[in-house]
């Protein structure tokens, strides 16, 4: 049945999946939310959209959240799948009610910032949403009043814009980061979150990332300077004495932190990757250095069952480590095909599907089960212009994949999706052949009823 299967998942992948046309400018960024309803687009030309993924057809009908009056830049789903967060260059981020009968009506404007709004958060007890601006201000909304637009708290004190936030796992910790070259940290427990941030120095150039682990031990922030810090938590001051990993020649372009608090991992300018024990004394000591890649790391991401380290590059590969081997640098599997550099990487909840977009106009899927998952990936064809985002829902059903040619499309990963999408592309039952070919062994049936089938 797998060789069925991935038969199947080849003669589809020429249809260009489900496309959903997002509008008459490039898609900027998208999210699924966490009970799989609702994908979520943001576009160049103000718009957001909605899609409803579980209709029968989910790109059928969309709909369009209007207001915004620049580029949709960053969404943000709550845990509890109440609102929609989008945030905007127009300066403003809103929040759309996806409980509502129309989510487009009547959503919250959340004022205030000056210039845009570059990154959103939403802490995992749905209290508080987080945005951050280029104006060097983060914004803390309550998402518990009866008006979350009302008196915000306004966190001030960067000299720079704000290019990441992160809300810690426990919800006590807001973090920011900034061109002025620091981080700071806000205490979301305390009665007024803006007073007395800790401001977190010794970065050499503008912080551009930042993350905790999800055991809330660690901040690890990540700099244009090349390097990266670890912030420990559970110390008294946490600003004092920060672990600095160095090593990297070039800037830190991505990060990621293993579910088990393991591994960090990341991925510079330089072309490699490093692997830093989290568990260790001192975690700065010995890395694992990752090479290979001929040009800079633009994505890297850990599967949820901590085995497979991913890292995507500019030369076009994707390269797998595992994390389990005595050696992780030793024998990477390296995923090939790709024309053009590869800008985004997803792995499936339940640990199977590598999805991989690139420049090359499309993106490809890799079978982490197989015995050798650099053989045969679903090329998945279709878009006409760059893939700069790709997610799979939480439940395993739907890859999406998002493009600079105004488009996102849908994919099935389900079996029982991938024979639905077949009905309604050929609008016919299966011939006699492709029955033997996709259900080997099983007697033929009309898959569907009402099509018409082989005399």
């Amino acid at each position: 049945m797998a060789a069925a299967e991935q038969s199947l998942r080849e003669a589809l992948s020429f249809v260009g999946g489900r496309p959903l046309v997002i509008s008459r400018s490039a898609l900027r960024a998208l999210a699924i939310s966490p009970n799989n309803h609702w994908l979520a687009t943001g576009s160049q030309d103000g718009t957001a959209r909605l899609w409803d993924l579980t209709a029968k057809d989910p790109s059928a009908n969309s709909v369009i959240l209007r207001g915004h009056e620049d580029v949709v830049y960053a969404l943000a789903v709550s845990p509890d799948n109440h609102w929609l967060a989008t945030g905007s260059w127009d300066g403003t981020a809103r929040l759309w009610d996806l409980g509502a009968k129309d989510p487009a009506a009547s959503p919250v404007v959340l004022r205030g910032h000056e210039d845009r709004v570059y990154a959103l958060a939403i802490s995992p007890d749905n209290h508080w949403l987080a945005t951050g601006s280029w104006d060097g201000t983060a914004r803390l909304w309550d998402l518990r009043a009866k008006d979350p637009a009302a008196g915000p708290v306004v966190l001030r004190g960067h000299g720079g814009r704000i290019f990441a936030l992160a809300i810690s796992p426990d919800n006590r910790w807001l973090a920011t980061g900034s061109a002025d070259n620091t981080v700071r940290l806000w205490d979301l427990s305390a009665k007024d979150p803006a007073v007395s941030p800790m401001v977190l120095r010794g970065d050499e150039d503008g912080v551009a990332a930042v993350d905790f682990s999800p055991d809330n031990h660690w901040l690890v922030t990540g700099s244009n300077d090349g390097t990266v810090r670890l912030w420990d938590l559970r110390a008294k001051d946490p600003a004092a004495s920060p672990v600095v990993l160095r090593g990297h020649d070039g800037g830190v372009t991505a990060l990621a932190i293993s579910p088990d608090n393991h591994w960090l991992a990341t991925g510079s300018a330089d072309n490699t990757v490093r692997l830093w024990d989290l568990s260790a004394k001192d975690p700065a000591v010995s890395p694992v250095v990752l090479r290979g890649h001929e040009s800079w790391i633009t994505a890297v991401g850990i599967s949820p069952d901590n085995r497979w380290l991913v890292t995507g590059s500019e030369d076009g590969t994707v390269r797998l480590w595992d994390l389990r081997a005595k050696d992780p640098a030793a024998s990477p599997v390296v995923l090939r095909g790709h024309e053009d550099p590869v800008y985004a990487v997803a792995i499936s909840p339940d640990n199977r599907w590598l999805v991989t977009g690139s420049e090359d106009k499309t993106a490809r899927l890799w079978d982490l089960s197989a015995k050798d998952p650099a053989a045969n990936p679903v090329v998945l064809r279709g878009h006409e212009k760059t893939i700069y985002a790709v997610a799979i829902s939480p439940d395993n059903r739907w890859l999406v994949t998002g493009s600079e040619d105004k488009t996102a499309r849908l994919w099935p990963l389900r079996v029982e999706d991938l024979v639905d999408l077949a009905r309604i592309t050929v609008g016919r039952n299966f011939s006699a052949d492709e029955w033997r070919l996709y259900f080997p062994g099983e007697k033929y049936r009309k898959t569907f009823p009402d099509l018409p089938g082989p005399d």
